[in-house]
């Protein structure tokens, strides 16, 4: 069953790649990764996300953990990519308050269908985006709110703006 379909995710042994798990990958309610948490995704998964659901890495209040960080890691290949997508979907958060961090690599990876932004980082000085694919038509591809990732050919495609900066 789709995770958050009302049944328990899967129980995974650290580190089951996402691949693993048969396909259909759907998301359809939102994935927090807390801190001491990092998400791992391997080459290939074509994710659809529900359109109340997102991916957050990292807290937004002050709910834990002396600096240690939230991570996500999707490492696609050029022949294997991996693809994030939905209709309206919430994208992918990156959230770092109160001394928690969230950081990240995605490398050969697609996000499109997010209503507002593909990517939204807040307050994080780390995360490297590496042949990653923009392509959600809401108002920018990369939000970046006092934040500083690392970018490197990557495209972005419809919408109005790829990067949207703010709180420098």
């Amino acid at each position: 069953p789709p995770i958050g379909s009302g049944t328990p995710p899967p129980s995974l042994p650290p580190p089951t790649p996402l691949t693993r798990i048969p396909a259909p990958h759907v998301l359809l309610a939102p994935l927090t990764l807390r801190q001491h948490h990092t998400l791992t995704l391997a080459p290939g998964p074509h994710i659809t996300i529900g359109p109340s659901a997102y991916i957050q890495i990292g807290t937004s209040s002050g709910y834990c953990c002396n600096g240690d960080a939230a991570h996500i890691d999707a490492l696609g290949t050029t022949a294997a990519p991996i693809v994030l997508d939905g209709s309206g979907w919430g994208g992918l958060r990156f959230r770092s308050y109160y001394g928690n961090s969230a950081d990240g690599v995605l490398r050969n990876v697609t996000i499109s269908g997010a209503s507002s932004y593909d990517v939204d980082m807040q307050n994080n000085n780390g995360g490297t985006f590496d042949n990653v694919t923009f392509a959600s038509p809401g108002v920018a591809g990369l939000y970046l709110a006092s934040s500083s990732p690392t970018v490197r050919s990557s495209t972005f495609l419809g919408g109005p703006r790829g990067i949207l900066a703010a709180g420098w």
